[in-house]
């Protein structure tokens, strides 16, 4: 299932891959404090001049429906491996979850394009796929709902942060 997001952000292209998206403060900020993320923790990222690479371990709220509960016990969480290359200005990541790693794939690639001074939209792309007989549909409209609902809630959160900033 593609799940795609298109969101104006108050920033230009390079505050927002500088100070926000690869910025330790906001992403903690945002996971922890205002989306009410468990866990939210870099593992590892290498900064070069062209690129960054990063892989973060993220524990969601744990809100699933009846039937992924009884599919899933335990916690979910899941580790994103990313790697952002300055030749086209484009993240590109991979999910990998803590459980059924195997039957849930979802990978993605974020753009932030310009489109006036000081804003930019921010686009992302992503592919959810599920493949657990019978359920997988049902799994992969949650997981995709879930994921609209939480890149909607960031780009709230993010022009809150931009204008809070601003000198």
């Amino acid at each position: 299932m593609k799940v795609s997001v298109r969101h104006t952000l108050d920033c230009s292209p390079e505050t927002y891959w500088k100070k926000v998206f690869f910025d330790r403060e906001y992403n903690q900020t945002l996971f922890l404090r205002d989306m009410k993320f468990p866990t939210w923790e870099v593992l590892e990222q290498k900064e070069g001049a062209d690129r960054v690479e990063r892989r973060v371990r993220v524990t969601p709220p744990q809100q699933a429906p009846e039937l992924i509960k009884k599919l899933i016990s335990g916690t979910i969480s899941y580790e994103e491996v990313g790697t952002w290359t300055a030749a086209d200005a484009v993240y590109r990541f991979d999910t990998i979850t803590s459980v059924m790693t195997d039957k849930i794939k979802i990978a993605g690639t974020i753009r932030a394009e310009p489109s006036g001074p000081d804003q930019m939209v921010r686009r992302v792309e992503m592919d959810v796929s599920v493949n657990i007989l019978l359920v997988g549909g049902k799994v992969e409209k949650f997981l995709a709902e879930q994921l609209q609902s939480n890149w909607d809630a960031s780009a709230q959160f993010t022009n809150r942060w931009l204008a809070d900033r601003k000198p």
